[in-house]
């Protein structure tokens, strides 16, 4: 196998990303003058060279606690208000 074909080989990878975070990664990656594939490519030769994935994979500790409230707020109870009448009936109620 000749140096130059070793080189153009190449191997597709998809993924599928949440469309949000994408818009989210192209803003930032623009403004870099980067594109995804290069992006990968970075993380691809770092891992390689590393031996291991060069950043944490940990949660941080605001992400730690949305998540905690967001699990807290699953447990309070709702009520589902249909119509205008019942809004107001319910924003007129005193607090017991």
């Amino acid at each position: 196998m000749e140096l130059k074909d070793k080189k153009t080989k190449k191997k597709k990878i998809q993924v599928n990303i949440d469309k949000e975070l994408s818009q989210d990664v192209d803003l930032v990656l623009d403004s870099l003058g980067l594109n995804p594939t290069v992006l990968i490519t970075a993380l691809y030769k770092r891992v390689a060279a590393q031996g291991e994935i060069p950043f944490s994979l940990a949660l941080t500790d605001r992400e730690k606690a949305i998540n905690r409230l967001s699990k807290a707020a699953d447990n309070v109870p709702t009520k589902q208000l249909d119509n205008i009448d019942e809004r107001t009936k319910w924003l007129d109620e005193d607090d017991e």
